[in-house]
């Protein structure tokens, strides 16, 4: 094996392992977002818990599920460094490295091969869909990424995460500049995309559907059911 292809192999099973772990997080963070959605929409139950005799306990769960909802989005776009990128350095399991990855062309196209699975005669045309469809899912995912980052409105978004978990959560600082303000429909905006983003790419690096979609519903019907339950409603 020439050592070209062992550069191929070693980083698409770094691409496996980043794909997977986002994936864990992505579940948590959705998981976290419909509980924290419902108080967002539903204001009777927010002063049904605000006005319950465990009103402190009930302050103390929203901020803690509040903050591990942070943490995990601000895990899935963890920043790299143009450093860490051009050394592969880093072993962050987020989707700026993930994408950093996908850049190599020769990767992308290791990948899309993955699809062909028989060579069989008269099955080449099915084979070639399967290879151009991931091809196109990947490019798919780049472009996007990378009209998001060219939004001012999406970079503040991003910007606003991260300060907010090394200035709030991470750190407690006494001569802090600023206070950075994470709107719901921020944090909600990041959590749409990386959820359209990592259903693709679960497709094309780890052939599995995720169905991501439709467990972020189910968990909003859930949630909203523990959180009238909890109020009394």
């Amino acid at each position: 094996m020439s050592e070209d292809n062992e550069n191929i192999l070693d980083a698409a099973m770094d691409c496996k392992k980043i794909t997977a772990i986002l994936k864990d997080n992505i579940d948590k963070a959705i998981g976290l977002w419909a509980l924290l959605s419902v108080l967002e929409n539903r204001p009777e139950i927010r002063e049904k818990l605000k006005s319950s005799s465990h009103k402190e306990q009930n302050k103390l769960i929203v901020s803690a599920l509040y903050s591990e909802f942070t943490l995990s989005l601000a895990r899935v776009f963890d920043k790299v460094t143009l450093r860490e990128n051009y050394e592969r350095g880093t072993d962050r399991a987020s989707l700026p490295n993930l994408l950093y990855y996908l850049e190599d062309n020769d990767l992308v196209r290791w990948f899309a091969s993955e699809h062909v699975k028989d060579t069989a005669v008269g099955i080449e045309e099915i084979d070639n869909e399967s290879y151009v469809d991931a091809l196109k899912k990947i490019i798919r995912v780049r472009l996007h990424y990378r009209k998001f980052m060219l939004d001012k409105t999406g970079i503040a978004c991003l910007k606003s995460i991260h300060s907010y978990r090394s200035n709030d959560i991470a750190h407690s600082l006494f001569n802090k500049k600023e206070d950075f303000y994470l709107s719901f429909a921020d944090v909600s905006r990041l959590l749409n995309l990386a959820i359209e983003l990592i259903d693709e790419l679960m497709y094309v690096i780890l052939s599995e559907s995720h169905y991501i979609l439709e467990t972020k519903q189910n968990l909003e019907k859930t949630s909203l059911a523990y959180w009238q339950r909890l109020a009394d409603i």
